[in-house]
């Protein structure tokens, strides 16, 4: 709380030359998040003269040169102060008006100052200055009250614009002039605001001056887009006063003709707001009809009716322009919302939204079927004529490919939300049929909608026993096949067909197909031959495809099965030495998600191809590029640790290759990642070796092998562990430069250290268990010494481990959070002006950190 109170009282010292401006916003976000703690909180500012320092601000700031940034600041904090005071009592507010009436006549004289930071500030205070009583009958008697709120629709800066919306919706919420009857008997007493709302909808004919601008062309293009903006805000305060605003005015009776604008903004934003008033409003058709509901008992039914034939239909009837009926499918797309709203026969609703879109996709692909299309009006009025002559021209292909991707999206976004009303289209032939088109299978943005598209109709088919004819499956799995064997398809193309292939394999039903028929070979074949692709990008995707089939975390359905029984991890093994290191690097991780699975562990150990792996991995350590050696050690890590396979790893065959200086190099290497790969992998090792020498004797591995007690990882000076130097590079890596590999070996020096402690402390009982008979072979006198040279390694590991500071490295892994960082970097110290000094300590200038 003192550097609270320093700071507050440092605001109208602020240095004038801070260049920086953020440092005022970091100081208002600072003294907000304390006022935001609620009237206790404004109650302590008013005991350090809140009202004295602000006043200070705006009157007298650096001997009379005055800095907007520092007013601003102080009147923007005291819209905090004033949305959080005590609204029975209003302690601040009464001594604002009693004592310092002088800041409310600068906040009013400053709505109108030249600079628009200035003029936001001050509108924002206003904000909630009209909500108290006393605070909006004195902003009715300034006369100037009109000329602010003018500033929603007429302000050179769009941020003003915008704040000003916000003061008229708050004298709209605080008005019971539009409230409903029910809350009439209890409203509080606002005849206040009352006055002051009929004040500016008379004086500022407010209705029709927001009509004229929104609709009328000759006004200029940025005054229609605050006025759109106003409406937005009113519509997205989600209060019942806004909407009855709305009614009242009629100001959204006609935006049927916003959306067919020829200003392609001004129909966006016509659209933002429909999709508003859609998600939430009540009864929505009351704001778009002067008639209002038709009192039908499903009101949102008839709002959908009504948004189709008033809406969409007129997009529609154009020969000559493709944004017209992109509008109309945005439009659709806005009344999803809608949709999820509807209390009976939402399938139906959703049903007719899909028959629309594919019929406009039909067109635009030219698949028309007119014959399959029920909406009579269209050829009443001319309108299909029109679609079918703006559809086969050949001109503008670009904005025909841009609708039919607005197309495909919606399609998706309804085929997500109501599942069931895709079961009845024929939406699936008509986006497999564009993607045969070579015009349109090579645009990647068309290839990515259809394909999302397709797993989820064809699964919803499915569930809903909607698929009569096989050849729709089989169409589907030959068309992803056809298009993984083209050419030109490129790598994006071809992720987004793996991507497919992943959802299809996955899913129970589609996945059991697959594999018992063709199309189980010919897609393997496929993986197969493109796995040998002469661009490296394509070989990369292929393998981590096939690694994500055998993956732990989606290893469900017939997927891991299509692995297995094609033999596709045979090509993910031929792949480890490929030139291309983004290949090797892919092809180590799936052959770690292969280790991992227990169904392709136990694919590796019937092959006995784990020695095969094991041993080409500690020569792949030297390779060139960082992300394969992170691999690498990744890899050797899951051997260990889930497959018990340490002792393949240390065979004496890569004595040359994993000894104690290629261990250090590791723990030296440039890439922090592979250091923290490296501690992992010591970490293994030790875990491995305490778990051999607490089952000294005869064990039997999890891949079968029976291996003797010569055999075990204690080998050579007791202990491979410390062999390799472990205890060593462990110690060593608490004083890496990277903060993570110090967060990597403070937790498990701290598990190691915690484990000693229980081992050095039972050193009279032995480290070791007495042998049993049947490790014969093995001498009584090496036992002994083994026992005794591992005993002192562990002491002396342990001595070294509580050398460590861990206090102190834990210090130095904590990261501060940004915004903490934020509001440390704010200081009296940092605040003051440069010529001002205290006791002669001149440490408190400190304009250079600005």
């Amino acid at each position: 709380m003192e550097k609270l109170q320093n700071v507050v009282k440092s605001l109208p010292h602020m240095s004038k030359d801070i260049v920086d401006d953020t440092i005022h916003e970091k100081v208002l976000s600072y003294l907000s998040e304390y006022a935001s703690q609620g009237p206790e909180a404004v109650a302590k500012f008013l005991e350090w003269n809140i009202l004295d320092i602000i006043h200070t601000c705006i009157v007298k700031v650096h001997e009379n040169v005055q800095d907007c940034r520092i007013m601003a600041l102080s009147i923007r904090f005291l819209a905090r102060l004033l949305a959080n005071d005590d609204r029975h009592n209003t302690p601040l507010f009464s001594q604002l008006y009693t004592n310092y009436i002088g800041i409310l006549y600068f906040i009013l004289d400053n709505a109108f100052n030249e600079a628009a930071l200035m003029r936001y500030s001050c509108i924002e205070a206003l904000e909630q200055i009209v909500t108290y009583n006393l605070g909006a009958k004195w902003f009715l008697e300034s006369n100037k009250s009109h000329q602010i709120v003018a500033k929603c629709y007429d302000d050179s800066s769009t941020y003003v614009t915008v704040a000003a919306s916000k003061l008229l919706l708050s004298i709209i919420n605080s008005c019971s002039l539009f409230a409903k009857l029910s809350l009439t008997p209890n409203w509080k007493n606002t005849e206040t605001q009352d006055a002051l709302m009929e004040f500016l909808i008379t004086s500022l004919d407010l209705f029709n001056k927001i009509n004229q601008l929104m609709f009328d062309s000759s006004v200029d293009i940025s005054r229609r887009l605050e006025a759109l903006q106003l409406i937005w805000t009113l519509a997205n305060s989600r209060t019942n006063n806004a909407i009855e605003f709305l009614k009242q005015g009629h100001l959204l009776n006609q935006l049927n003709v916003l959306l067919t604008d020829p200003d392609r903004n001004i129909r966006a934003r016509a659209n933002d707001i429909l999709c508003i008033v859609l998600e939430w409003v009540p009864d929505p058709i009351s704001l778009f009809k002067k008639s209002g509901s038709l009192d039908t008992k499903d009101s949102t039914t008839e709002t959908l009716n009504y948004i189709i034939n008033d809406f969409v239909f007129p997009l529609w009837n154009t020969d000559s322009n493709f944004e017209m009926v992109t509008m109309a499918v945005n439009v659709l797309e806005s009344s999803i919302r809608l949709v999820e709203r509807v209390s009976k026969g939402k399938i139906i609703v959703a049903s007719v939204f899909m028959d629309l879109l594919i019929f406009l996709l039909s067109f635009a692909t030219n698949q028309e079927n007119p014959a399959t299309f029920h909406f009579e009006v269209l050829y009443e009025n001319g309108t299909f004529e029109k679609l079918k002559k703006l559809f086969h021209t050949k001109r503008n292909f670009a904005s025909r490919k841009s609708l039919i991707l607005n197309i495909l999206h919606t399609i998706r976004v309804i085929s997500q939300k109501n599942a069931a009303a895709v079961a009845n289209t024929s939406s699936i032939c008509v986006i497999l049929d564009i993607l045969f088109m070579p015009e349109y299978n090579t645009d990647q943005r068309i290839m990515k909608e259809a394909l999302s598209i397709i797993p989820v109709v064809l699964f919803t088919k499915i569930d809903y026993n909607k698929i009569n004819d096989q050849e729709i499956v089989n169409k589907t799995l030959q068309t992803i096949q056809f298009l993984a064997l083209d050419s030109k398809i490129e790598c994006r193309g071809m992720i987004l067909l793996l991507e497919a292939m992943q959802k299809l394999l996955c899913a129970n039903v589609m996945g059991r197909y697959i594999l018992n028929s063709k199309y189980g070979k010919e897609w393997a074949d496929t993986l197969i031959f493109r796995a040998c692709d002469l661009r490296w990008d394509i070989r990369d995707s292929i393998l981590e495809f096939i690694g994500g089939l055998l993956d732990k975390s989606s290893n469900v359905g017939s997927g891991v099965n299509f692995v297995l029984k094609y033999d596709l991890s045979k090509v993910v093994f031929a792949k480890i030495n490929d030139e291309e290191p983004y290949v090797r690097a892919s092809c180590l991780k799936a052959i770690k998600n292969i280790i991992r699975n227990p169904k392709g562990w136990q694919y590796v150990v019937s092959g006995r191809m784990q020695e095969d792996i094991a041993l080409k991995l500690p020569s792949m350590m030297r390779d060139s590029e960082a992300f394969v050696r992170r691999a690498v050690m990744e890899l050797m890590v899951c051997f260990i640790v889930e497959r018990d396979c340490g002792t393949i790893l240390l065979d004496d065959r890569n004595a040359e290759i994993m000894n104690p200086k290629i261990i250090d190099k590791i723990m030296d290497d440039p890439d922090f990642y592979v250091r923290i790969s490296g501690c992992q992998f010591l970490a293994s090792i030790w875990d491995h070796c305490e778990q051999d020498r607490l089952s000294y004797g005869q064990k039997r591995t999890k891949h079968n092998k029976s291996i003797s007690g010569g055999s075990l990882l204690i080998g050579q000076d007791s202990s491979w562990f410390y062999w390799l130097e472990g205890d060593k590079l462990l110690v060593a890596a608490a004083e890496d430069s990277s903060r993570l590999v110090r967060d990597e070996v403070l937790v498990i020096l701290k598990r190691l250290k915690y484990y000693l402690e229980k081992v050095v402390s039972n050193q009279d009982h032995g480290l070791l268990p007495t042998p049993n008979n049947s490790d014969s072979q093995i001498s009584h006198k090496r036992l002994i010494d083994e026992s005794t040279s591992l005993k002192q390694k562990h002491y002396n590991f342990y001595q070294n481990i509580c050398l460590i500071d861990f206090e102190r490295l834990e210090a130095t892994i904590d990261v501060e959070h940004l915004y903490k960082e934020a509001l440390e970097s704010v200081s009296t110290k940092m605040m003051i002006e440069t010529d001002m000094m205290e006791d002669g300590n001149d440490d408190y200038a400190m304009d250079c950190y600005f």
